[in-house]
């Protein structure tokens, strides 16, 4: 082989793209710079622990113009590779764009062989998990996979963990003041000036160097003692000694802990700098590893020093302290919500999943036969129709009434000629004079009621009123305002399948025989991993599916908005009220309900009037339906004085007098409905009627009018009867627009379910509960209200990754007292449905289960390498309010770690057959009976 000259820099230019790349002095870091079009696109520092660069951006001014690539960093080879390239109108094929020899070969690692993946047609049947619950992690296990911090804070003291831990008791208001705290910290403002990094440099060399013994010892697959002190030697560039020493300083430890205190600040804003945050912990582990091996110096070394026990001391986790991590939620203590739901690590279990595959189809036992004889023919038919038809009817009637219709008489002409000789007509006339002079004269008369002066006017008046009389009578008999509505739907469906036998004209018998189809599939187990597995309970699990499946019919492709999201979830939630979101008008206008049929009104009034000549006997004053008499007004005009009038209105009493004035007379009503009865009596004044001689008396009957005004309040029966018509309307006018919307997206649920159609709607039920329970566990532990419109669609892409939703699996859970059971042979919806709760064991996908642990402690999401997540000292929330917390994170951490690092069981190859029976019959080719007798 011959020699390669270190190529630290390079330039890479491919059209209106330019790629600039800088190799660190030992090639374990590579600087790349992306350009388009002379503007700065991307730049990063690749690692091994980050190795990938992959940009994807498009033009402001044209986002159709998409700018897509990826680079690669192989550290084996301290090469940078272009995997992809594409932009407008070219593309660059991959390819090596530099190399870079180190100074000194890295000692030799092992190179795993790669693993060959066959994939097979098959599909998933089911998983499976075997579970198993964590023990408590050991002192040996926490010295070799953990980082501890450890100090004292004295009174004054200014580190920033001295400064959150003194800011616990605030209350309320702590982790506020604590985020604040780390925020100056971050930004280098009093009274943390120049303590935070933002680069590995700011710490100093010794610092730099560790971390590049971190990365490059991370790639060593069987590490011993000798290799890590040679490559420590070699990237720091002192002996092995004088590293002792300085690892051993005051100097060191201060200037570790000033690492603590970066890592410290940066949990607390997470998002402020990753790569800073994960090249810290990097330096972390490096000199935890490195300190217990300067220190330990008595005999037996490689014994103690495994293999297996460097590595763990390479990815140990760092253990934040207590009782600062977690941060404390913001705001007062919440209550625990009875119907909350708890998602809470279960136990770690080993995934199985059981694969199946189609081999194909045999015939089974026999399904119906069919026998014909010579020259018949024989037709087997199956029809089926389906109507259904709604029909939708409104009529709107209102009719005038006399007093006779009052008292209970028929509306004919003999009622109404009675009821007009009882009122007064103004009549209009005009005369015409002429020829030979033209004239016309027009004016109008007042009648008087026939009885009210029977010594006035002639004969040619009274017949001349007679006949007005009866013209007006006629055309009162009856006026009707008659309105109907019919609204129609009618949907038929028909289906007809037929089977025919003909054998007319043959002289032989024919027999059909129809099997079943069965299917034969080869099932088989795999070993998918360890899983860590959480667990939530849902109170009512299929109380939202009931909500989201009624009345839900439309057509349009946007989706109708439901009454309910409107705030009309019942009838009594309509108003009268124009400035209300549930005004009965603004609705009718939103789902196109014609108003047939205004709001009763909330005051109405009913009048009887009593004059001159009337009978002064009783009658009964009919009320409106749905109205009620509150109060009444009683009016007496008298042209005589001294005359008075008494009576009841209902059960109350009156006395009234009056004169040319008229006074007015209030009475309180018990709020009869239907009639209210009235009567009157007429009292004249004292010795009015008594006559100084004998003889007929000779004073006259008193000129009066008597006014009844009675005031009706509208009943609550009333106005809910006619909020619940029109509540009807509407519902059943969304539920068209939402049939109509169903049908035109495809998704109607006129078409028939299948049972597997409704499995995946209660698995989707259940993982929509489970994903509002994290986002609330968010909200709850970052203290927010409500998630942020940027950040909660991140956090649902995240926890979409992080968990494996389609492995989720589901225990419902019965009420005993209950009216109707669960059937456990039930696959349908029923079960679901009738169920109190259900118990959901879900998996976190691999590589996300540290990630997923910090944030049921924070409630954040943690973006980065999985292995470099930190734990907490902290117990797990306790499930029960009263019970208390035993489970510790890092007992869990540690128990992942064993499970993980364990290798996963080789899959199970021992196939077996199955049959499934299908309800595909088949006509058997030929007439032979099966046999289906078992082979001695």
């Amino acid at each position: 082989m011959g020699t390669h000259t270190p190529d630290t820099t390079g330039v890479f230019e491919h059209g209106p793209v330019r790629i600039d790349w800088t190799f660190s002095d030992d090639a374990l870091a590579c600087d790349v710079d992306v350009f388009w079009q002379r503007q700065l696109l991307a730049r990063m520092q690749l690692v091994p622990s980050d190795p990938i660069l992959a940009f994807d951006a498009r033009a402001e001014t044209s986002p159709g113009q998409q700018i897509v690539g990826q680079l690669h960093f192989d550290v084996s080879r301290a090469a940078l590779l272009l995997d992809q390239l594409r932009y407008p109108g070219g593309s660059a094929a991959p390819q090596l764009l530099g190399e870079a020899m180190p100074p000194q070969p890295l000692p030799e690692q092992v190179q795993s062989e790669p693993i060959q993946s066959r994939v097979e047609e098959a599909g998933d049947l089911f998983p499976y998990i075997q579970l198993r619950a964590w023990p408590g992690a050991s002192a040996r296990s926490q010295e070799d996979n953990f980082i501890a911090y450890t100090a004292d804070c004295a009174t004054d003291d200014s580190r920033l963990y001295c400064q959150l831990a003194a800011l616990l008791p605030s209350g309320d208001s702590a982790r506020s003041q604590m985020l604040e705290q780390a925020m100056l910290f971050v930004q280098g403002d009093a009274p943390y000036a120049g303590q935070f990094a933002h680069t590995i440099a700011a710490l100093g060399p010794d610092v730099v160097a560790l971390e590049r013994f971190a990365m490059a010892a991370a790639i060593i697959a069987l590490p011993t003692r000798e290799d890590l002190i040679s490559l420590i030697v070699q990237v720091w560039g002192q002996p092995w000694a004088i590293i002792t020493d300085v690892l051993a300083s005051t100097e060191f430890a201060q200037t570790i802990d000033r690492t603590w205190q970066n890592v410290f600040a940066l949990n607390c804003v997470l998002g402020y700098d990753r790569r800073q945050r994960d090249a810290l912990t990097h330096v972390l582990r490096a000199a935890m590893l490195l300190g217990r091996l300067s220190r330990d110096t008595s005999q037996g070394l490689e014994d103690r020093w495994p293999p297996q026990r460097l590595r763990d001391g390479l990815t140990a986790t760092l253990l934040l302290p207590a009782p600062v991590f977690p941060l404390p939620a913001v705001g007062p203590a919440r209550g625990r919500d009875p119907l909350a739901i708890s998602i809470q690590p279960y136990a770690i279990g080993e995934l199985q999943q059981v694969k199946r595959r189609l081999l194909g189809y045999s015939l089974g036992e026999i399904s119906h036969i069919e026998s014909v004889m010579a020259d018949e023919r024989k037709v087997r038919a199956r029809h089926e129709r389906i109507d259904t038809q709604s029909v939708h009817t409104n009529q709107v009637g209102q009719a005038t009434t006399d007093l006779e219709e009052r008292n209970g008489a028929a509306s004919t002409l003999e009622s109404e000629v009675h009821s007009a000789l009882r009122e007064q007509f103004k009549l209009d006339y005009s005369t015409t004079y002429g020829p030979p002079t033209q004239c016309q004269q027009d004016g109008s008369c007042t009648l008087m009621p026939v009885d009210a002066n029977p010594t006035r006017g002639s004969s040619a008046d009274s017949a001349t009123l007679a006949r007005r009389i009866v013209q007006r009578a006629a055309q009162r008999v009856t006026t009707r305002l008659s309105e109907q509505r019919l609204q129609r739907h009618r949907h038929t469906r028909r289906s007809e399948v037929s089977q025919c036998f003909d054998r007319r004209g043959r002289v032989d018998n024919q027999r059909g025989v129809y099997r079943w189809l069965n299917a034969r599939y080869r099932c088989w187990v795999v070993s998918v991993g360890h899983r860590l597995m959480l667990e939530y309970r849902v109170p009512r699990p299929g109380e939202r599916m009931v909500n989201a499946r009624r009345d839900q019919y439309g057509e349009d492709l946007a989706q109708p908005l439901a009454p309910s999201q409107l705030g009309l979830r019942q009838f009594n939630d309509l108003s009268l009220d124009p400035d209300s979101a549930c005004y009965y008008a603004t609705l009718s206008a939103r789902y196109g309900v014609a108003i047939t049929e205004l709001p009763p009104a909330p005051e109405a009034h009913a009048c009887a009037v009593f004059e001159n000549g009337t009978p002064l006997l009783s009658q009964q004053l009919p009320l409106p339906s749905g109205y009620q008499a509150v109060s009444a007004s009683i009016a007496l005009a008298n042209a005589s004085p001294g005359w008075s009038v008494c009576g009841n209105i209902g059960a109350a009493g009156f006395t009234a007098g009056g004169d040319a004035t008229g006074a007015k007379v209030d009475l309180a009503l018990a709020g009869q409905t239907g009639a209210l009865p009235i009567s009157i009596v007429l009292v004249a004044p004292v010795g009015a009627l008594d006559a100084p001689s004998p003889g007929p008396a000779t004073t006259p009957l008193p000129v009066y009018g008597l006014n009844i005004d009675v005031r009706l309040a509208c009943t609550p029966d009333l106005l809910s009867a006619w909020k619940s018509r029109l509540y009807d309307r509407l519902m059943e006018a969304w539920r068209h627009d939402l049939l109509r919307y169903f049908d035109a997206a495809g998704a109607s649920p006129r078409h028939h379910t299948s049972r597997q159609a409704q499995q995946r709607s209660v698995r989707l039920e259940l993982q929509r509960a489970g994903l509002r329970a994290l986002l609330a566990l968010s909200r709850r532990r970052t203290g927010a209200d409500a998630l942020d419109a940027h950040l909660t669609p991140a956090l649902q892409l995240w926890l979409d990754q992080a968990l494996e939703w389609r492995e989720l699996t589901y225990t419902l859970i019965d009420d005993p007292e209950a009216a109707t059971a669960l059937d456990p042979d039930d696959s349908g919806l029923t079960p679901f449905l009738q169920a109190t709760h259900a118990r959901v064991l879900l998996p976190v996908a691999s590589g996300h289960e540290n990630a997923l642990l910090y944030f049921l402690a924070t409630g954040m999401m943690w973006l980065g390498d999985d292995a470099l997540v930190p734990t907490f000292q902290a117990t797990l929330e306790a499930e029960l309010v009263n019970e208390p917390a035993t489970l510790r994170y890092l007992d869990l951490a540690d128990d992942l770690k064993v499970a993980l690092a364990s290798p996963s069981l080789a899959p199970v190859r021992d196939a077996w057959e199955l049959m499934v029976a299908t309800d595909i019959s088949v006509l058997q080719d030929g007439d032979a009976l099966p046999d289906f007798t078992e082979e001695p």
